[in-house]
């Protein structure tokens, strides 16, 4: 049999064998060493699976055994956030310079190892990725329930905020780019790492930039219960020193002290049904009292007698002519007692000394003719005078307006 096949299996044996002592050093962080369990860690030890600080008599596992079985349970106490990602890509990198130069030189079987190398590693960063925002989602959604006091709270989250910008930096690190020149036309290289990879980095870069938000928002609730806990203890220490202080019945006060006044509202804000025919004369009647905006009461409008709405009355409105456009009439005037002849609005605007401006006087011109109706508008005739624009074909200048009767 293989020696390396006999090595691992004996490893595998002694950690079932001794699972039950290896969950106990996981979940209290170390075992004091006993007369009874002297020989299973001592095995242990010669396996590498357990190590003994200087001076000490506890038995702690190793990192790599500890990370072995966080990945496999995760759980709420997992508190572990791999963010080495820079010195991946430097290997990731440099595995592709590999997988490279054995394809240059034909290297088929060495090509293959590298592939597979890479393959592995890409794995490995997506797999690191993903438990990692796992990892951090569980302590926000528990709101770090593994801590004990508020105080632990916030420094678990700042603890969390800190390897959550690790992480990004990390991935900034990853020059996509880069790796598709580097790949060059391989197609398994591109499907491993333009693919695969981008897609499980992008997916995890999102997945952080929402969880950092989340976790400022845990921290400014746990700062705001933080603040709570501390007015609580210092009315109670204040209590205790003061013991002739009593209490006041609150329920009689009309501004209770915002520490104490912390429960919601339990009154639903009223709202007016409009539509139940049985408050509609009391509603009626309520809005004949009122006084309406724009100076005489709702009494002219709504009937006590039959609650009904009447129509109000319409007050006649008398419109005042601007002076424009009494001088846009006068043109026509003058145009209609010199039928036959066309009248252009440049020479009548310069004769008539208006202070209206040119352009506004021809705009408001062509706006009249437009706005005529029916017969008025088959007695003229409109004539535009235009010259093109340089920088736009598209487009011309209006330089005059003629206008005739027909």
């Amino acid at each position: 049999m293989n020696p390396l096949q006999t090595a691992g299996e004996r490893v595998l044996k002694a950690l079932g064998k001794h699972s039950a002592l290896l969950m106990e050093m996981y979940l209290n962080k170390g075992v004091l060493e006993t007369h009874e369990n002297e020989k299973q860690l001592a095995k242990l030890a010669s396996l590498n699976v357990v190590w003994n600080p200087p001076e000490t008599d506890i038995f702690r596992l190793r990192k790599s055994f500890r990370d072995a079985i966080e990945l496999a349970i995760r759980p709420e106490r997992n508190r572990q956030l791999d963010a080495n990602l820079g010195s991946a890509y430097e290997e990731l990198l440099t595995l592709i310079s590999h997988y490279h130069s054995r394809k240059k030189h034909c290297d088929y079987e060495g090509e293959e190892s590298a592939l597979e190398e890479i393959n592995e590693l890409v794995y490995s960063i997506t797999e690191s990725l993903q438990v990692s925002v796992n990892t951090l989602w569980q302590k926000i959604n528990a709101e770090f329930g593994f801590a004990r006091t508020v105080q632990e709270k916030l420094q678990e989250n700042e603890l969390a905020m800190k390897r959550v910008t690790s992480i990004l930096d990390g991935l900034d690190v990853f020059d996509y780019k880069e790796l598709a020149v580097r790949c060059g036309a391989s197609g398994g290289l591109r499907g491993l790492l333009l693919q695969r990879m981008y897609k499980s980095t992008s997916s995890a870069h999102a997945d952080l930039l929402v969880a950092q938000g989340r976790l400022t928002e845990l921290m400014g609730r746990f700062r705001e219960r933080q603040l709570q806990t501390r007015k609580i203890n210092a009315l109670l220490k204040y209590v205790d020193d003061n013991p002739s202080f009593e209490f006041m019945d609150y329920t009689e006060v009309s501004n209770i002290p915002r520490l104490l006044n912390v429960a919601q509202s339990s009154a639903i804000e009223p709202h007016v049904d409009v539509h139940n025919d049985f408050d509609l004369p009391f509603l009626s009647n309520l809005v004949a009292e009122m006084v309406a905006s724009h100076g005489r009461t709702a009494k002219e409008v709504i009937s006590r007698e039959s609650g009904t709405i009447e129509e109000p009355i319409t007050k006649k409105v008398t419109y005042k002519e601007s002076l424009e456009e009494k001088l846009i009439d006068g043109f026509f005037c003058y145009a209609l007692d010199n039928a036959g002849t066309n009248i252009s609005a440049v020479v009548y605007h310069k004769s008539s000394e208006m202070e209206v401006e040119l352009e506004y006087w021809l705009n408001g011109v062509i706006c009249k003719y437009q706005a005529l109706e029916g017969p008025d508008a088959q007695y003229f005739n409109l004539e535009l005078s235009t010259i093109p624009n340089i920088h736009f074909s598209a487009n011309t200048f209006i330089t005059d307006v003629k206008l005739c009767v027909s």
